[in-house]
């Protein structure tokens, strides 16, 4: 369900009327909406001085809960541009997703997004890439053979950690809902003259773990 694009706002930091409060928390209590509606609702409601336990105990949405919905709904103000599939599957149940995204630069998140929706990721797959584009953004300069994206930042991370280990494991798939990302430095491995500091494994990690439409 699309979320209502003009929700009540009051002015920011300012009280909340009863009368406001009170159709706030019904809209609540009866699930009006999706996650994006009840998050922005939580907003209102926090920024109008409700106190959370208050809201729990009026509403049934739990203070942690409420916290990851009102977040998410702040950063989900910021996935731009997103394309429609992404954005319907986001408002759909994407939440906890979106909530993860909020640990990444603005200009980071949408394309993040884009990625996860993409591959079909669940919150672990999620939680994965959005570690891997966080790390790689923290690099001074790209390293040779990868490109700025989130395909690319999961297919470095996977690369360094072999790289790290000089051996190879043997092959194995790393699924998580959706995400399977095979080991590209363990089916190189099988070739005699393999390094897994060579050019060629670093094109294999980036063949194998790049994000495609």
């Amino acid at each position: 369900m699309e979320p209502n694009p003009n929700p009540i706002a009051p002015e920011s930091g300012a009280p909340l009327s009863e009368d406001t409060a009170q159709e706030l928390l019904q809209a609540l209590r009866h699930k009006q909406g999706g996650w994006l509606d009840w998050g922005r609702l939580l907003q209102q409601l926090h920024k109008g001085g409700r106190a959370p336990q208050t809201i729990f105990e009026e509403t049934g949405f739990e203070p942690i809960h409420q916290n990851q919905l009102a977040v998410a709904a702040q950063v989900f103000s910021t996935l731009d541009p997103l394309s429609d599939a992404t954005r319907s599957r986001l408002l759909r149940d994407g939440s906890e997703i979106v909530y993860e995204l909020r640990q990444l630069d603005r200009e980071r998140r949408a394309g993040a997004a884009e990625a996860i929706v993409t591959k079909q990721l669940d919150i672990l797959g999620a939680r994965e890439v959005v570690k891997a584009v966080k790390d790689f953004s923290r690099r001074s300069h790209l390293p040779t053979g990868f490109t700025d994206t989130p395909g690319d930042a999961v297919a470095f991370q996977y690369w360094q950690s072999a790289r790290g280990k000089k051996t190879c494991r043997t092959d194995r798939e790393r699924s998580r809902g959706g995400f399977s990302l095979p080991n590209p430095l363990a089916r190189a491995s099988r070739s005699k003259n393999f390094s897994a500091t060579s050019p060629s494994s670093r094109v294999a990690a980036r063949r194998s773990c790049r994000f495609t439409a």
